[in-house]
């Protein structure tokens, strides 16, 4: 009795270490076919940019997507397209415009806490450099003002707030939002 129920814990614990193994071959694919796509949009991106009103917030499409421009965040070697909506259908291709406009000061991108996209947005502190580029050709720059941790239900803190920029991710645990908020430095 005793030999058979280790052999059933050994089989287990072997299933169990299966599924790991899977989860984190599955989550490496994605992680490459994302940074894959980002790698493809940022070399169409990067053709001779268009010319549009200034008030404007002007899209270039890249395989069927519509973009808004580059988002920069030197600190952690991030250089990203920035899709036109941030949807949970679009945010494995690339992080995506919340809400806003960087005419009016309120600009918000959310995507995934992935390395391809948004990781390391806890590492950023107050001062450190962020820039994006719209298709008008204007280089928007930005300080780190602070970060903050807002639960999924609190949208409108988002969007509401004295900061330029605003640019969050997913906590490790999806049961939040992590935040950080960011001054203008200028064009």
């Amino acid at each position: 009795m005793k030999k058979k129920l280790g052999i059933l814990i050994i089989c287990i614990g072997l299933a169990l270490l299966g599924g790991a193994g899977y989860l984190t071959y599955d989550n490496y694919q994605r992680e490459k076919a994302q940074a894959e796509r980002a790698e493809r949009a940022l070399s169409g991106l990067a053709d001779a940019l268009p010319q549009f009103h200034e008030n404007s917030l002007p899209t270039k499409n890249i395989d069927g997507y519509d973009y808004v421009g580059i988002l920069e965040i030197p600190k952690l070697g991030k250089k990203l397209p920035i899709l036109a909506v941030c949807e949970d259908s679009l945010l494995d291709i690339a992080p995506g415009l919340f809400s806003g406009n960087p005419y009016f000061g309120n600009m918000v991108i959310g995507g995934h806490n992935s390395q391809a996209h948004l990781a390391g947005l806890d590492q950023l502190a107050p001062g450190d450099d962020i820039t994006f580029t719209d298709f008008n050709d204007i280089v928007w720059k930005y300080k780190v003002a602070g970060n903050e941790v807002l639960a999924p239900k609190q949208g409108n803190q988002l969007m509401n707030s004295k900061y330029e920029l605003s640019i969050f991710n997913c906590t490790w645990d999806n049961s939040s939002r992590f935040v950080v908020r960011c001054s203008t430095a200028g064009k």
